[in-house]
């Protein structure tokens, strides 16, 4: 009976992990002073987290974790979001 529940547990977090991939994804571009970093929006009851770019980090590294970022955000609090959105911030923390 505990195999079963592992394994029922183990196939709810694979579904959450996928329905993170499937949810379209929105980018706000960059602020006029330059991208510094990524502000999830979890929308609904999972608020937002900001992503700041690390030393020699690449546009694209910077958005690989944003996007893990919101996958984590998913896999902590339900969501009946329909969409990913990133607000991009510059080095104040500031969106356009």
């Amino acid at each position: 009976m505990a195999r079963s529940s592992l394994t029922e547990i183990e196939r709810r977090l694979a579904s959450l992990e996928s329905a993170g991939k499937d949810l379209p994804e929105i980018w706000i571009g960059p602020p006029e002073r330059g991208l510094a970093g990524w502000e999830c929006m979890g929308q609904n009851t999972i608020g937002s987290q900001k992503v700041h770019r690390l030393p020699g980090e690449s546009d694209e590294e910077l958005a690989d974790r944003a996007r893990e970022c919101m996958k984590a955000m998913h896999r902590e609090v339900p969501s009946t979001a329909r969409a990913a959105v990133y607000f991009a911030i510059d080095h104040e923390g500031m969106s356009r």
